[in-house]
């Protein structure tokens, strides 16, 4: 279950493994998400404004693939937009194998592959640049930058 009150980004829906495999195998046919969304009121109260259960399976238009988890990612802005304003693009009659196509094609993606590693290489260099500079003879901690309570003078001390 996921929870949230801002519409953006992309919530991991299921391990791209996982789910190609069972449906490979045909240990399932459907991927069900119960969505709930919320919308405050004018006296500032949550109320349930959408409740829906659907097979994600046959709204492969809002999913996405990311390389570093190898998750299926659910586009969510796209998603509740299209789902507030009921204009979902849904495929009921979808095959599993045009499925299987269609979570395929998410993770082959050279163009986006390509970027993950540039940018996986991109943060090695950047680790590897942080750590060239790391003194261990340096014993004395630096928190200065961290913002961290000062905990002898803002609280009171007590015995646990």
């Amino acid at each position: 279950m996921k929870t949230g009150t801002k519409i953006n980004g992309s919530p991991n829906i299921v391990s791209f493994n996982k789910i190609f495999k069972y449906l490979v195998e045909r240990k399932i046919n459907r991927y069900f998400l119960f969505i709930i969304l919320f919308q405050k009121n004018e006296n500032g109260e949550w109320k349930i404004n959408v409740c829906k259960i659907i097979n994600i399976l046959n709204y492969s238009k809002y999913l996405s693939y990311d390389y570093g988890p190898q998750q299926i990612m659910l586009k969510e802005d796209k998603f509740v937009k299209d789902l507030k304003n009921n204009n979902l693009n849904v495929d009921t009659n979808i095959s599993i194998k045009d499925v299987l196509k269609n979570l395929y094609a998410l993770a082959s993606d050279n163009n986006k592959l390509e970027k993950f590693i540039n940018n996986r290489k991109e943060k090695l260099r950047d680790i590897e640049k942080k750590f060239s500079t790391f003194d261990s003879n340096i014993l004395k901690l630096n928190q200065e930058n961290l913002k961290l309570l000062d905990y002898n003078s803002k609280l009171k001390k007590t015995n646990i």
